[in-house]
């Protein structure tokens, strides 16, 4: 297939984001997206379902029926202050009779009509409710002292006067009238749907996200916005926005790009985009105006205090520098050497550029960092910080663990048929032999928990931080939809499939999906242990599986088993500080490990 990259993990796009352009020509032109048909809808869900890697639902199944229901409501009103319970309830029971005519005959009618009859008006009482709360309020000067802290529901309110309640959180939180002249409606449009919304791609997305929470549609703008991110790197100007009454307000600018160049600074208000006017336009469609191709030109009207200015630029090569693999060089009073490597994701060179040898790669960038670090000198202790790595690819976090393991057996990857283990290839030899500390959180997930997993079984590394990681454990491919193999005749347009298709296993057979992978120091107060413990998810039931590793080494892992035990108390017995910062803690438990010289 030509876009058959294994991912694991995922990417948010929120309303700030850097619009830098990208590489995809055709899905950057502001045009009318293809939406699917119903019929498209349920061709993706009945392929997805049979290469689905871990579940085979009965496609008639009535609780199927309710699971797109409910991920339907849910991804039109994510923050659950748009529709009441009862209005989604009406959905669920409608789905359920009418699930088997949407399979059989690709109607997807009850979709559609609950969608027209709700999603519009449920947006209209939001507005209603935000003109009411605006003229209610008497603004001070310094709006920030308005902002609350924003409120998370889990569950669709019990009425109208719930939902009221929610709606004027939600408008407290996000300090909507920052501006008296400011046009709620589209203001709300973009914080709420930064992408447009249809009955149809919805349906794509709540049928595929009925397999597993991971699985899902995207609309080819949706992929490259996607793609972009997991890249690390694409054409623009290098700036950071948000919407504003007059267009768009610059948040960033990053260093050395075009932007800085051009004497632009945070807090200038972009007004014309080429002669277009962005003040009613929407977020998204500003975006459109912004982004381009590599080497082309753009012609921007900023405005600051010192009046209005237009600025020519040119769009170059950006790097998300937030997403780029840093080091930080620490020398200690002892005189003892240490750097902390900070990956915030496991980007590559996936799918589509994998033909491009000019895209970033996580672990080559690594790699060069580790080669720099001890060009000199050996480093006396190397810490990994993996905090907040949502994942990427597993062909990255694979070859990390080769640059500390050698060409060890790292992850196994289990579908419903086999085990297939995989190895760290282009490694003959460790790179890095010195001791190693992993730093994880809550947040580290998929690709950063086979890293951490790995490193964790063969007792190469001390794993401190959180209690555990996310945990979760999933496997998944982007597949394109006009892709021949699927041989998939769809009406309208093209797209991609994220989809599960395996779970994967440490070294020793256990599976991140069960509440993560433990850490050996936990650095988290009591509260904040028992706090994430009350807002975890559910975690999956995986059954663990043999190791992937042979007889012999599994026997020399647990002989040495007691002995790493024995280290790890050890430097937990040299804390004497009882709230240390944490960062200071992890240093100083680099420092015990090379004191008892663990490695």
């Amino acid at each position: 297939m030509g876009l058959n990259r294994i991912l694991l993990g995922t990417t948010a796009m929120g309303l700030a984001f850097l619009l830098s352009g990208v590489g995809f020509k055709e899905n950057r032109v502001a045009h009318q997206e293809k939406i699917p048909t119903c019929s498209d809808v349920v061709q993706i869900f009945s392929w997805g379902q049979k290469n689905h890697g871990l579940v085979r639902s009965q496609s008639f199944d009535s609780d199927v029926a309710k699971r797109v229901a409910r991920l339907f409501s849910e991804k039109l009103d994510p923050n659950f202050i748009l529709f009441t319970g009862s209005e989604v309830q009406e959905l669920i029971e409608q789905a359920t009779k009418k699930w088997k005519l949407l399979i059989q005959e690709k109607n997807c009618g009850v979709f559609r009509s609950w969608f027209q009859q709700y999603f519009e008006p449920a947006k209209t009482r939001l507005y209603l409710k935000t003109a009411t709360w605006l003229k209610s309020k008497s603004w001070p000067k310094e709006k920030k002292h308005l902002k609350a802290v924003s409120v998370k529901y889990r569950t669709f309110s019990h009425d109208l006067g719930e939902l009221g309640q929610r709606q004027e959180r939600f408008l407290e939180a996000n300090v909507l009238a920052r501006e008296q002249s400011v046009a709620y409606r589209e203001y709300l449009n973009d914080i709420l749907f930064p992408m447009p919304i249809d009955s149809q791609t919805t349906l794509a997305k709540a049928m595929l996200g009925a397999l597993d929470p991971y699985s899902t549609y995207f609309s080819e703008t949706e992929f490259s916005d996607f793609y972009e991110e997991l890249s690390g790197k694409t054409a623009g100007i290098g700036i950071t926005v948000e919407k504003s009454p007059k267009g768009l307000r610059i948040v960033e600018v990053a260093p050395k790009s075009p932007a800085e160049k051009a004497a632009i600074k945070s807090g200038d208000q972009i007004l014309e985009v080429d002669g277009t006017n962005l003040a009613k336009l929407s977020f998204r469609d500003c975006a459109q105006l912004l982004k381009g191709e590599d080497q082309t030109e753009i012609l921007l009207t900023v405005e600051n205090e010192n009046g209005k200015a237009d600025k020519n630029l040119k769009r170059t090569t950006q790097v998300f520098e937030d997403k780029k693999v840093t080091t930080m060089k620490v020398e200690t009073r002892a005189g003892k050497k240490m750097a902390l490597v900070s990956i915030p994701s496991f980007y590559g060179r996936g799918g589509l550029g994998a033909e491009n040898s000019e895209e970033k790669s996580s672990s080559e960038d690594l790699r060069a960092e580790l080669d720099k670090l001890q060009e000199k000198e050996p480093l006396d202790a190397l810490i990994l910080d993996l905090r907040g790595n949502p994942g990427g690819y597993l062909e990255e976090a694979i070859a990390m663990a080769g640059f500390f393991l050698g060409p060890k057996p790292v992850v196994g990857v289990k579908d419903r048929k086999e085990i297939r283990t995989l190895k760290a290839e282009g490694v003959s030899d460790p790179i890095y032999t010195g001791p190693l500390i992993v730093w994880v959180d809550g947040e580290t997930a998929s690709a950063g928990e086979v890293l951490a997993a790995a490193l964790k079984d063969y007792q190469r590394a001390v794993l401190v931080g959180s209690s555990s990681t996310f945990g979760k454990g999933s496997v998944q491919k982007l597949i394109r939809l006009n892709d021949p193999f699927l041989d998939l005749k769809l009406e309208s347009g093209t797209g991609v499939i994220k989809l599960t298709t395996s779970l994967f296993f440490s070294p020793l057979g256990h599976s991140p999906a069960n509440r993560g992978v433990r850490t050996h120091i936990s650095l988290e107060n009591d509260s904040n242990a028992s706090e994430k413990k009350e807002t975890s998810k559910p975690a999956m039931k995986v059954e663990d599986v043999s190791p992937i590793l042979g007889e012999s080494e599994v026997e020399e892992l647990h002989k040495n088993e007691s002995d790493f035990k024995t280290i790890i108390e050890s430097i937990k017995a040299q804390d004497s500080n009882e709230h240390p910062a944490e960062m200071a803690s992890v240093f100083e438990i680099a420092n015990q490990v090379i004191r008892i010289k663990a490695f």
